[in-house]
């Protein structure tokens, strides 16, 4: 769903309260960050689409996971995350050809990674569902 996608992130990198707390207006990735990403970045990605064939209407009901990476502390990936927060729930996103009824977060997620080399990453986000209509 390009349009969709399109959205989220210009809504992301459209932030400046969370835009502020990254490594840049650039550290918004779709699906993964590359390897060498700096810290902090966010990433989103799709944990379900579906159609609904509720009316002749075309309805898109999508389930985003949209979380923040630190090295810093749990405490900064959560300042991350209310920021994402503040933009999407109950809030609206545009996306070319679709009109954005419902927005909200559907649950919170939050842990921790060691990586090989022994850093802790921490991790803050939620999931929100987007639903749509044509």
């Amino acid at each position: 769903m390009n349009a969709l996608t399109s959205a989220i992130y210009t809504k992301l990198i459209g932030g400046t309260a969370l835009t502020s707390l990254l490594a840049g207006t650039a550290s918004v990735y779709y699906n993964a960050a590359p390897d060498d990403a700096p810290l902090p970045h966010v990433v989103f990605s799709y944990q379900s689409q579906i159609e609904e064939n509720q009316t002749p209407s075309r309805m898109k009901d999508a389930m985003v996971y949209i979380r923040g990476y630190t090295d810093v502390s749990s405490a900064a990936a959560g300042n991350i995350a209310t920021q994402i927060d503040n933009l999407f729930h109950a809030g609206s996103v545009t996306a070319t050809g679709w009109t954005n009824f419902w927005t909200s977060l559907e649950s919170e997620v939050e842990y921790f990674e060691i990586t090989p080399n022994g850093e802790r990453i921490h991790n803050a986000g939620g999931v929100y569902r987007i639903r749509l209509g044509s």
